[in-house]
């Protein structure tokens, strides 16, 4: 395999632990490229360190002094918290499009970029993508916008209270950063054709699916989870799996407390919950409904559980959280929404409900049928062993993305 230089990845941070599905798919993407550039460097929302990659192997560097006391008089001028509120976006979605207006962005990509020879910048969503625009003439480099979804999409899903010609400034935004780039990296079809009709070039995106760590659901344990919470053996445990301050997840976990379980229990259907992910700060106290907060062993917690449920009503890109289901080898039921970005069938590698009737007769179903339960479990662990992450990332770097690259990468010196 051919061995570059170095490549800078934009991001918000912190990334470790991996608590959300951006951070999942960013660390997977950063430790396979690991091994196709001399060194990978994570910078971030934090203005105090970076983190240094060399094949897979992590390590938190500082920046100078100089570096930060700049990055932060230059945030504090440039004020993004108000642009930011200007163009409409939703408070707790600000953050991503921060480093439109914040230079402390460029001072520290800059420094990076000099530090480590880098001239290959990959943005992961979209506004981290205009420091790497702005320093591009300086260093004669590429920019790939690495999209986790279509963020105006998704954003005008979740918040439907944003104004119609704001939504269009989002897009507008989007499609014009888009534009700019070099290559722009999509999570599914679906996203990719969405800004095919937004006019982005063809030849410049590339399908990188999500992906799921196989490898930590090779021999996989069933966590003592009814043990832990004093949960009765004939009690049928559901699993959700998401950081349920993002507003779809929460949306996911009330419904399921307070519609499903209920549902459930007048059917004679005793069952619990179980909800791994960051906490809420303050949860309601629902009968049967445990929050486990972010665990090490996600595999073996998800493996514990009787059935999984993915019932969101809005979002983008794809599901990481069906990939893990799928990997555990547990039976999933999901929402169309739930399941969007990804080619499943329905009554073959899921089931698919809508309604609250809908989960409660597909639940009670798989409830009674070890072996329906069996099947659905089978027949998704074998569609997700091509979604490992070293099928996705590397092959798609080498024969797609690295053959735009090259004339900005630096070779290897030995």
């Amino acid at each position: 395999m051919d061995s570059y230089g170095g490549i800078v990845l934009i991001t918000r941070g912190p990334l470790i632990p991996a608590t959300g599905g951006g951070a999942v798919r960013t660390l997977a993407c950063a430790r396979r490229l690991s091994s196709m550039f001399t060194r990978v460097v994570i910078a971030g929302t934090d203005e105090s360190s970076y983190l240094l990659m060399q094949n897979g192997r992590e390590e938190k560097k500082s920046y100078p002094l100089l570096i930060k006391k700049i990055s932060q008089l230059l945030r504090k001028t440039c004020n993004p918290e108000r642009h930011t509120s200007d163009l409409g976006i939703p408070h707790e979605e600000a953050p991503f499009y921060f480093a439109i207006f914040d230079r402390g962005y460029d001072i520290r990509i800059a420094y990076l970029a000099l530090r480590y020879r880098i001239r290959t910048f990959q943005a992961e969503f979209i506004g981290f993508c205009m420091p790497c625009l702005r320093l591009r003439w300086l260093f004669r480099g590429k920019v790939i916008s690495a999209t986790h979804n279509v963020e105006f999409e998704r954003i005008s899903r979740i918040y439907a209270e944003i104004p119609e010609n704001k939504k269009e400034q989002l897009a507008k935004l989007e499609t014009t950063i888009n534009k700019q780039c070099d290559s722009v990296i999509a999570v599914s079809e679906r996203d990719r054709n969405t800004f095919l009709s937004h006019g982005i070039n063809a030849e410049k995106i590339c399908i990188i699916p999500n992906g799921v760590e196989l490898k930590n659901y090779a021999s996989v344990v069933p966590y003592p989870i009814r043990e832990l919470y004093g949960l009765n053996r004939e009690a049928l445990i559901l699993f959700f799996h998401g950081a349920v301050n993002y507003p779809p997840n929460w949306r996911a976990v009330t419904f399921i407390a307070e519609s499903i379980l209920p549902a459930l229990k007048k059917k004679g259907i005793e069952s619990a919950l179980i909800v791994s992910g960051k906490k809420p700060q303050k949860a309601p106290k629902w009968p049967e409904v445990y929050f486990t907060g972010y665990v090490e062993e996600l595999a073996s917690f998800i493996a514990s559980a009787d059935i999984a449920l993915c019932p969101l009503d809005s979002g983008g890109g794809s599901r990481l959280k069906l990939l893990e289901y799928f990997a555990a080898g547990v039976p999933v039921i999901a929402s169309s929404i739930g399941a969007e970005g990804i080619p499943v069938q329905d009554n073959e590698h899921l089931r698919i409900a809508e309604s609250l009737d809908d989960y409660v007769t597909c639940i009670s179903k798989l409830a009674a049928s070890e072996s329906e339960r069996q099947r659905l479990a089978d027949n998704a662990k074998c569609f997700v062993r091509d979604f490992d992450w070293d099928k996705l990332w590397i092959p798609s770097y080498q024969d797609t993305l690295l053959p735009m690259l090259r004339s900005s990468a630096i070779h290897r010196t030995h």
